[in-house]
């Protein structure tokens, strides 16, 4: 079962709790590193202070005002413009490094989404695979006991033998349409994977699908146009019934052939006689 967000999130902690811990560290020291600035600048206030009257003390003017008046003009063109500029230097890196570390909160939860939907993906490919499997099952009696017919025998289809007859059905479908697409091929052989999973080899299935049955001229092209009374495999199963291509109609039969199969449309399409 797919998890939770909240469950991936505190899975995924571990690899980004460094990079914000680095960020968390450099918001908590600006409080401090900017007090120190600040005194800094008072300190340096201070002793323009004391400049200002020992000079106004040397002219002999320290009690004219003059001193009072460039303490003023101090103040007010260099240490207040210096200490609103600390001010703003502070709120910048602050939002910045907040930003960062939001910036980090954000990839991760992205990456726990991204989680999260694969392991829904695969939940839904299992989901699909196994709606597959039930419904090959139940429409070809399975693998190893594939129905002729309501009289016929029981025919052992191995999952190669399945496969085989299930693409050559897919191609005569395709060529009643009259329409093959680039990448039929592999939805073919994508369609017999979840029907049988691992119970064929790749290079068996590769060989079925790009040498037995589909030839390379099919991959984007115009195959070889034909008509074939179109009739599911499943039906022609079902019914143990043969087609007959100059007429479009089933002709019932239950004789010859390998195990009872010989002149039904899944015996015409395996070659069985």
């Amino acid at each position: 079962m797919a998890r939770e967000i909240d469950q991936i999130m505190q899975e995924l902690e571990a690899a980004y709790a460094p990079q914000k811990k680095q960020y968390q560290e450099q918001i908590s020291a600006l409080p401090s590193y900017y007090q120190a600035q600040t005194a800094g600048l008072e300190q340096a206030r201070q002793n323009a202070f004391q400049d200002i009257v020992r000079r106004a003390n040397a002219r002999g003017v320290v009690y004219s005002g003059a001193p009072i008046q460039e303490q003023q003009v101090y103040t007010g063109e260099r240490y207040l413009p210096a200490l609103a500029n600390l001010s703003q230097q502070e709120g910048t890196q602050t939002f910045n490094l907040r930003q960062a570390l939001n910036k980090i909160g954000e990839t991760q939860r992205l990456s726990a989404e991204g989680i999260r939907q694969q392991e829904l993906n695969r939940e839904e490919a299992a989901r699909q695979a196994e709606a597959n499997r039930r419904a090959a099952a139940a429409a070809y009696g399975g693998f190893g006991s594939m129905g002729g017919g309501d009289n016929a025998p029981q025919a052992q289809l191995s999952p190669v033998e399945f496969a085989l007859g299930l693409a050559k059905t897919r191609k005569n479908e395709a060529l009643n349409r009259g329409n093959v697409q680039s990448g039929y091929r592999e939805a073919v052989k994508n369609e017999i994977i979840n029907s049988v999973g691992g119970q064929i080899d790749p290079a068996t299935l590769n060989d079925i699908i790009y040498n037995q049955v589909f030839p390379n001229f099919w991959e984007g092209g115009k195959p070889q146009q034909q008509q074939n009374t179109p009739i599911s495999i499943t039906e022609a199963i079902r019914q143990g019934a043969r087609v007959q291509p100059s007429q479009p109609r089933v002709v019932a039969t239950n004789f010859g052939g390998r195990q009872g199969w010989g002149g039904t449309a899944l015996g015409n399409i395996m070659g069985w006689r």
